[in-house]
């Protein structure tokens, strides 16, 4: 097992152009509070707002009605609710720059699953940053064979694909790499001569098959693996080809995550050669490597 500080290096300034957004007295308040990067903006319906920065949770004073989150939400959409009723009923939709907004509110089902999302109650804003220091030792690990990244929500696995694959697929030395964006979160930092192409919103498993049999990749990027069989099997048939993978999944520590099917029948094909876990001390993380022989 080896252990590592990742040097962040990250933006201070929170310039997607969320804050345009917001009402004026929320986002004259987020612009006068005295913090460095913005990690989270979490807006709930009459009740407290919150933003998160460094991993502390800060209270707004601003308060949102019914008819604001609506119309927020609206606004984020672009002014089309309905070009985005397919993520909204998976609970979230994807802003300019790969801003993610979990969406949470009264669901309608039919048949077991949402059909419809109304009476929007919290809209959590997750902003990505820049952060080309971080990964760097795991480059070479990926180079030979699999990895899987792993933590709980919130940590910053997203973050560390989207440092690993700058790096991996520019220079000299670039990769031919492709990458299943399915929320649209992955690319958005890419440099221009970057050697990756780019499966935006496509079902892991379906971006994953065509990957491997039409775009010749030396590597595949995908982010949140380990919820759907049919996925890993996916993955599994991609392995085969010879295509090394580079993923993410939510998980507190190694064992937890091959006790989840998924993982396990990735784990005993051999798909991934290293998992490294990130835990988040302040404004560093610390991530711990596991080769799969230990295991």
């Amino acid at each position: 097992m080896r252990v590592g500080i990742i040097n962040r290096e990250r933006d201070a300034a929170l310039d997607c152009g969320i804050l345009e957004l917001l009402p004026p007295h929320i986002s004259a308040e987020i612009r006068a509070m005295p913090i460095g990067q913005v990690d989270e903006i979490r807006l709930r319906r009459d009740a407290l707002c919150s933003l998160t920065s460094d991993g502390r949770t800060l209270p707004l004073r601003g308060r949102l009605d019914g008819a604001a989150m609506g119309e927020i939400l609206k606004r984020i959409c672009g002014g089309s609710l309905y070009a985005h009723e397919d993520t909204v009923r998976r609970g979230y939709v994807v802003f300019g720059g790969g801003v993610r907004v979990g969406v949470c509110g009264r669901a309608v089902t039919e048949g077991g699953r949402v059909a419809g999302v109304y009476d929007v109650s919290s809209l959590c804003i997750r902003l990505p940053h820049r952060v080309p220091a971080v990964g760097e030792r795991l480059c070479p690990l990926v180079r030979r064979g699999g990895l899987l990244i792993y933590s709980p929500p919130g940590v910053g696995k997203t973050t560390l694909l989207r440092a690993l694959l700058a790096r991996l697929t520019t220079g000299p030395d670039a990769l031919r790499c492709a990458v299943i964006d399915t929320r649209g979160e992955l690319s958005c930092f890419l440099p221009s001569d970057s050697c990756a192409d780019i499966l935006t919103g496509y079902p892991r498993g379906t971006g994953i098959e065509i990957a491997a049999r039409c775009l010749n990749p030396q590597l595949i990027v995908c982010d949140e693996i380990g919820g759907d069989m049919d996925e890993a099997k996916s993955i599994a048939a991609a392995h085969n080809v010879g295509v090394s993978l580079l993923a993410s999944a939510h998980g507190q520590n190694v064992r937890s995550l091959l006790r989840r099917a998924p993982i396990a029948l990735l784990h005993e094909k051999g798909i991934f050669d290293h998992y490294a876990g990130i835990v988040r001390k302040a404004s560093d993380y610390i991530y711990d490597v596991v080769s799969a022989d230990e295991l």
